[in-house]
């Protein structure tokens, strides 16, 4: 059971086709979880976990051999209290084939979650939070479009694979929700890819550091950017995922987006 304290809860139920070993069913809890943390966009506590065996006989209308999952240790982290971008609704017609991607990309790109889950307890911040949302996307592009990415590069005369290169071909593949001219998107690309080598590389006289604004504005982008890509993987449509940036977390994201762009430029 998902629960966000002093509001409502949320009550999930798996039911699992065959016999699986406990662990295999945390296993499974835990990943759904971290689904919901991405329709969600914060924190998911995980409050009661239940497993009863559909087999027993019930006494009094309730399953004989409930077990409850003791937790040895609690995160205290505050729990937003909003509602999900992704609602049920959007998602209850095809919630099967979203299930099957989404499990397909974890497994496949597991650290992109990790990365995700450490912005959303507010253990990576500032700075940090935004290299952690780079981190993430060159990880979805060296596994997902690799082979765009390096066409892109080609295509401007480089034998290797810049940053700046994957960036772009990203923006490029959430264009159609973005809707940004040819020049306004590759000078983002290249403002956030500098920005990233401002501190990855400490090279001052190539870069120039950019303003605490410059990286808050960054974040929300690369943070929709990042929330996009997985909704678009694993089956949501584009028209859902502008619903998306009209909410009040992400309806400023073309203001971003220009802070961005005009970085440095005077």
């Amino acid at each position: 059971m998902f629960s966000k304290r002093d509001t409502f809860e949320i009550q999930v139920d798996i039911s699992f086709t065959k016999s699986v070993d406990l662990k295999v069913a945390i296993d499974k809890v835990t990943i759904l979880r971290n689904l919901l943390a991405f329709f969600s966009d914060y924190y998911l506590p995980l409050e009661i976990i239940t497993f009863v065996d559909e087999l027993s006989h019930r006494i009094d209308d309730e399953p004989s051999n409930v077990c409850t999952l003791l937790m040895n240790y609690k995160e205290d982290i505050d729990v937003v209290k909003r509602p999900f971008l992704i609602s049920t609704k959007e998602i209850k017609d095809n919630f099967g084939d979203i299930w099957n991607n989404w499990s397909e990309f974890y497994t496949s790109t597991k650290y992109i979650a990790d990365l995700f889950y450490e912005i959303i307890c507010n253990r990576s911040t500032r700075i940090n939070r935004f290299l952690n949302l780079t981190q993430a996307l060159e990880i979805y592009s060296s596994y997902y479009r690799d082979d765009q990415a390096r066409n892109l590069a080609k295509e401007n005369g480089f034998s290797n694979t810049p940053f700046k290169f994957r960036i772009e071909d990203i923006f490029r593949a959430l264009n159609s929700i973005f809707k940004l001219d040819s020049i306004k998107l590759r000078k983002l690309s290249v403002n956030i890819s500098n920005m990233r080598h401002f501190f990855t590389h400490n090279n001052r006289h190539k870069y120039t550091e950019p303003s605490i604004h410059q990286i808050f504005a960054a974040t929300r982008v690369l943070r929709f950017a990042l929330l996009a890509l997985v909704y678009k993987t694993i089956g949501i449509s584009d028209s859902i995922i502008e619903n998306c940036m009209k909410r009040n977390e992400y309806k400023y994201l073309y203001q971003d987006i220009d802070l961005i762009v005009t970085e440095n430029e005077e």
